[in-house]
């Protein structure tokens, strides 16, 4: 994602006008994350009696831990930024605004797909046909 964001930055011009769509890119990698890291989770516990134990969580670090990059990078891109003599305007609040919303995204974006990797691979205890 950091090498999305900053070849979306060059192509603008070193402006952050591509910001959103970068934003919204990371939200379509949170989900890709997290069925990966569930189904990686599932197929190596696949011979364990709890096949589907830790799938959820391993469903939501991927997109987290991208989260965090991402964030750490874009605060770096501020301070080179602002280094290099552009003017930067952050306004505190409506920044910690988007990490938390972010933040929550991923945590649910994850979740999510965490969920949906479960039931795949979890049987119906209730369905006559197990027996």
């Amino acid at each position: 994602m950091i090498f999305v964001s900053l070849a979306i930055f060059f192509m603008n011009g070193a402006d952050t006008d591509g910001d959103l769509l970068v934003w919204f890119i990371q939200l379509a990698v949170y989900f890709f994350l997290s069925r990966i890291a569930a189904s990686r989770q599932v197929e190596q516990q696949s011979r364990s009696y709890e096949p589907t134990r830790g799938v959820q969580g391993a469903a939501v670090g991927a997109p987290i831990i991208t989260s965090i990059m991402m964030w750490v990078f874009i605060i770096l891109r501020g301070i080179v930024r602002d280094a290099m003599g552009m003017t930067i305007f952050i306004e505190p609040f409506s920044f910690c605004g988007w990490i938390i919303l972010d933040v929550v995204l991923a945590l649910g974006i994850g979740g999510w797909a965490g969920l949906a990797i479960i039931k795949q691979h979890e049987g119906d205890p209730y369905d006559s046909s197990n027996f």
